[in-house]
């Protein structure tokens, strides 16, 4: 078990733009492979809107046996990480199609609307790269993918590269 970002659009997605976000995120997810440190994008369609989940913290892994505890700030650094990245492609295909994201995170956290954060969000990523305190493409992210090898942890599909703005968005923030 563990923390989900969940994101679900608000209205029901016109079904050429569902599906082509659907192929878009399967793609997404194989690009990036194992760089997802628990989970890639879930993405579904529930009664005409788009809804995901992806689960953040790893917390550990392996069997009973051979179980590898996963150090807290380390776990947090690269939850934030991927965060960031999930956060950064909602606002895109909000951008791109007009959707606006629903986000929670346990607790709801804002919206994506008009490819822009809400205030919520913003500061829920603020409070991130705080408590972070360092590039999430730096050489601390490979070291722990590294520290913590993992090949078959991820559910579903994976996805792929990391944007450092959003689409030229002016509303883009750079945390890190």
């Amino acid at each position: 078990m563990g923390v989900p970002l969940d994101y679900r659009t608000t209205e029901p997605v016109n079904p050429d733009v569902r599906a082509r976000i659907l192929v878009e995120a399967k793609e997404i997810n194989q690009e990036r492979g194992n760089d997802w440190w628990a989970e890639g994008l879930l993405l579904y369609e529930d009664a005409g809107r788009l809804v995901g989940s992806t689960k953040l913290f790893l917390i550990g892994y392996g069997s009973a046996n051979d179980f590898v505890e996963v150090d807290g700030y380390e776990d947090s650094f690269m939850a934030c990480r991927d965060a960031k990245f999930i956060l950064d492609q909602l606002c895109r295909w909000s951008l791109e199609f007009g959707l606006t994201w629903s986000l929670d995170v346990v607790d709801p956290i804002g919206s994506i609307s008009d490819g822009k954060y809400s205030p919520e969000v913003r500061e829920f990523l603020r409070a991130s790269a705080q408590m972070c305190k360092s590039d999430p493409e730096g050489p601390m992210a490979e070291d722990l993918r590294n520290k913590y090898p993992r090949n078959t942890l991820h559910a579903g599909d994976r996805v792929g590269g990391y944007p450092r703005e959003i689409c030229g968005n002016p509303e883009a923030i750079t945390l890190w």
